[in-house]
């Protein structure tokens, strides 16, 4: 009876801390949703924290995900916006409607965001790689390529929209991969 009561005992203790481990995971992976938010909103207030928690929480991962899948989620979200805006601008390049000029400033912007695709992948492999610091430099390069194509069409953007939200997520990936420092 003894060996019964302290095999019950021992076994409600460990189930009870293996409950207590989980718990500070999910937990923790949530708040950590919540930090790089408040961060990426002290960064873009204009943007600010719903956007990000919106974006991160979209995948479904991100609920037990720690800060290099949230990297890789936020990264994903980028390639995914950025094919997006390529379908768009393919689009926009059969519109008989738009000037030639504008045609050809769209085709750099095609060939910007297609750069940026690439550009992300490789920040994803270095951010797999635990290389952190080559990670943030592939963003930061990524996070041009919607200015780049903004400043680089004359007679008013049809994607603003859309390099606008394709910044803010290099943002938040761009914040996920900056180093701490003390």
């Amino acid at each position: 009876m003894m060996k019964h009561s302290l095999f019950i005992y021992l076994f409600s203790l460990s189930l009870a801390f293996s409950l207590l481990i989980f718990s500070q995971t999910v937990i923790g992976s949530g708040d950590l949703v919540a930090v790089i938010c408040m961060n990426f909103d002290a960064k873009d207030p204009v943007a600010g924290y719903d956007f990000c928690d919106a974006c991160l929480r979209a995948d479904p991962r991100s609920s037990m995900a720690n800060l290099t899948e949230l990297g890789i989620i936020s990264m994903e979200l980028i390639i995914t916006n950025a094919t997006n805006v390529d379908s768009s601008i393919k689009h926009l390049l059969n519109d008989p409607g738009l000037s030639q000029k504008t045609k050809e400033e769209l085709q750099n912007c095609l060939s910007l965001y297609s750069k940026s695709i690439t550009t992300v992948k490789q920040a994803i492999n270095y951010l797999k790689s635990d290389e952190l610091n080559s990670a943030n430099k592939m963003i930061s390069a990524s996070m041009e390529a919607p200015k780049a194509c903004e400043r680089g069409i004359s007679e008013g953007s049809p994607l603003t929209t859309e390099s606008q939200t394709l910044y803010r997520l290099n943002e938040i990936a761009f914040v996920i991969t900056t180093p701490v420092t003390n």
